[in-house]
């Protein structure tokens, strides 16, 4: 089974107890809450993704900051209680006595670290597990992969994060990729990236609309030439000059109609390109 995480801006983590115990709670996953796009696609969990993993009693481990070496809490020692409800996954840490530990609770306590995130795997046999389909995802982006995560087969740790929820993408991608055996998904070839999609097709348009400038400019400066020539032409008085300004008044009206009927091919395309941009079944 390949390991994933999951992390959310939805999630939440406060700190709990009182003056006899240290303890941090929360959610690490509330359903139905998408995550941002996750650099092509976007995620969510179902409610009761975590009914039957939490039914075998998994042992879960609670990290700082995905550290295995941080260890704050343990469901197989009972300092770490995981459960499931109508709005998400829900965790409660018993904190041990240990400098990681009270730096963290008074982190969560005056709020600089306020969410968390979680490791899984999902049973590749399992066809029922998570589901792809097509959102617009906050930024305004259509046809985006939509991966809805239906059963969680493996639960494996817990961790408590510094860093807001993919508020800054390549850092938590980097993050993400520094622990070797973590899994990024996917979507299926059935469910291509209308983000990245449009990614080419804006630099086609771009690539177009540069060449239009780049036409017209050269039509101005060819017209410019063939007047020129014109006049000349003119004002010649020897018939061999004048035939030979002429030739070249011909020659530039062929190159001003064929640098013409290429603009109109550009802007023809890019025609195209922008109906297929702004049109949601353009595949």
């Amino acid at each position: 089974m390949n390991k994933e995480r999951f992390i959310s801006s939805a999630v939440e983590i406060r700190a709990a107890g009182d003056k006899s115990e240290r303890a941090i709670s929360g959610y690490t996953a509330k359903f139905k809450r998408r995550s941002r796009n996750l650099g092509g696609f976007v995620e969510q969990i179902a409610p009761g993704a975590f009914t039957k993993v939490l039914a075998s009693k998994p042992d879960v481990r609670f990290f700082l900051n995905h550290d295995s070496n941080k260890i704050l809490g343990r469901t197989a020692s009972g300092t770490l209680s995981v459960w499931e409800d109508s709005v998400g996954l829900c965790f409660r840490c018993s904190l041990p006595d240990t400098t990681d530990a009270r730096d963290l609770y008074e982190n969560v306590r005056v709020g600089n670290i306020s969410q968390c995130s979680f490791a899984f795997s999902l049973d590749g046999n399992d066809k029922g597990a998570q589901e792809w389909s097509e959102c617009t995802d906050e930024d305004g982006n259509a046809n985006v992969p939509l991966r809805t995560i239906y059963r969680v087969a493996v639960l494996q740790d817990l961790s408590a994060v510094a860093l807001p929820a993919y508020e800054d993408t390549t850092v938590m991608i980097a993050r993400a990729l520094a622990e070797k055996d973590l899994y990024v998904p996917v979507p299926p070839k059935g469910v291509a990236s209308k983000v990245l999609e449009n990614a080419f097709i804006r630099e086609d348009i771009e690539r177009f609309n540069l060449m239009v400038v780049a036409g017209k400019k050269a039509i101005d400066a060819e017209i410019a030439y063939r007047d020129k020539m014109q006049l000349q032409a003119n004002q010649a008085w020897a018939s061999e000059r004048r035939q030979e300004n002429l030739r070249e008044v011909r020659s530039a009206d062929h190159t001003i109609k064929n640098l013409r009927e290429q603009v109109a091919k550009c802007l023809e395309q890019i025609e195209k390109l922008e109906y297929c941009l702004y049109q949601p079944s353009h595949r």
